[in-house]
């Protein structure tokens, strides 16, 4: 009965520290547009967020865009009039506008 709560445990702490990576996959467009990343989704704040070299991508207006962790290989645009922000994990980003990374 140990040997099988054990295993239990184990499984259950693999599967809450997996996480799956969503990649931008087109040349470029909105971070809000579901159909551009590669889980056919907008981002969690439980996955990765990869963005390729390939691509640029721009955020929401007067949107929050989340993930658990961030790769800027090509180009994160923040336009518009006020801050963008994007909650990274445990931390919240805000960036000026005109900005891009």
């Amino acid at each position: 009965m140990k040997k099988l709560l054990l295993f239990f445990a184990t499984m259950l702490i693999s599967i809450c520290s997996f996480s799956q990576t969503n990649t931008y996959s087109a040349a470029s467009g909105a971070w809000t547009t579901a159909g551009n990343w590669s889980l056919a989704h907008v981002p969690l704040n439980t996955e990765d967020v990869a963005i390729p070299s390939t691509s640029t991508v721009s955020t929401g207006t007067g949107a929050v865009n989340f993930c658990k962790t961030l790769t800027v290989s090509g180009t994160l645009t923040f336009a518009g009039g006020s801050p963008r922000y994007i909650s990274v994990g445990e931390m919240l980003l805000s960036i000026l506008p005109q900005s891009s990374i």
